[in-house]
């Protein structure tokens, strides 16, 4: 049997937008993410997904598998980066502990250096890159 937080995920990852990912999340929300620090309460989510989405309007996600324990659900996913003719495709899993059915934290996990070797190979993504992450 699925789980409903599980659906939700797989459908907004199909078309995914800064107000969709907001609506999953619980006002005092936790983000945990590799080498930032932590992004707490649904403005700093917005302003991290909508930069995000600025300079990756074509991201999207597919789901491979999950599993629930209570409040506890796993997802692996693929997260696919457009990268022009082709997409960049980065194996991930969130870790996320739900309230009444809305994320109170997030952690995931996956190989940065993934990302920066498909920033790396395509030029017209450095830019937006360091805006994105240097706010350069």
């Amino acid at each position: 049997m699925s789980h409903p937080f599980v659906d939700s995920f797989i459908d907004l990852w199909r078309a995914p937008s800064a107000e969709r990912l907001l609506a999953l999340l619980d006002d005092d929300v936790v983000l945990l993410q590799p080498h930032r620090p932590p992004l707490r309460g649904k403005a700093q989510a917005a302003r991290e997904f909508e930069r995000l989405f600025a300079w990756l309007p074509g991201l999207r996600g597919s789901v491979t598998r999950s599993a629930t324990n209570g409040e506890v659900v796993f997802i692996e996913w693929n997260m696919h980066v457009p990268l022009g003719a082709r997409d960049a495709v980065i194996p991930a899993v969130d870790r996320f502990v739900l309230r009444n059915g809305h994320v109170v934290e997030r952690c995931v996990y996956f190989d940065q250096t993934l990302l920066i070797r498909a920033v790396a190979t395509t030029p017209r993504l450095w830019r937006g890159y360091l805006r994105y992450r240097f706010g350069v």
